[in-house]
């Protein structure tokens, strides 16, 4: 009687299998992707079995750092539009001229000012401040930023200047 429900058993379980390949009609490369998910997913689970057994100053630790990088990245893009607004309202031009490729002279010391006030308070590299300023290249965003260092050393007032618009966006 055993031998009889072993078969039947096994005869079950490969027309269940054979039935499943016949109704799974996914590709090979969905089902790839389907068992690396359930990989990834089996690893989630792993790592945080892991961390529930950590210390709680480590759990903080983990749950934090990654938020204050969404934080940061929801901060610094709102620190430069500050910094446009600040700049062109102190030297009266608009913000769509200090992003646009105008070079008059009422407008490019304003605009290397914001670049150079960006990469002193942002933390923003060069081709990412370029980025944000509407700059094909980021090597217009350091040329400014030279100019700007250069002014400051040589000239004191403009220095002052540059020190008070930095406090009036720390605002």
């Amino acid at each position: 009687m055993k031998v009889i429900q072993m078969d039947m058993t096994m005869d079950i379980t490969e027309t269940k299998a054979k039935f499943e390949n016949l109704t799974d009609r996914r590709t090979p490369l969905e089902k790839e992707i389907a068992e690396r998910r359930k990989a990834f997913q089996q690893k989630i689970a792993e790592a945080a079995a892991k961390i529930a057994q950590e210390e709680p100053t480590k759990k903080i630790q983990k749950f934090i750092e990654p938020k204050s990088k969404i934080i940061a990245a929801i901060v610094r893009p709102t620190l430069v539009k500050t910094i446009l607004k600040k700049v062109s309202f102190q030297y009266k031009v608009t913000e769509h001229e200090l992003l646009s490729a105008r070079q008059s002279e009422k407008v490019w010391l304003p605009r290397h000012i914001s670049y150079y006030l960006c990469k002193q308070l942002t933390g923003y590299s060069y081709p990412q401040i370029a980025k944000f300023m509407n700059k094909k290249d980021h090597t217009t965003i350091m040329h400014g930023v030279r100019k700007i260092d250069e002014k400051i050393s040589n000239d004191v007032e403009f220095k002052k200047e540059i020190q008070k618009l930095k406090r009036k966006i720390s605002e």
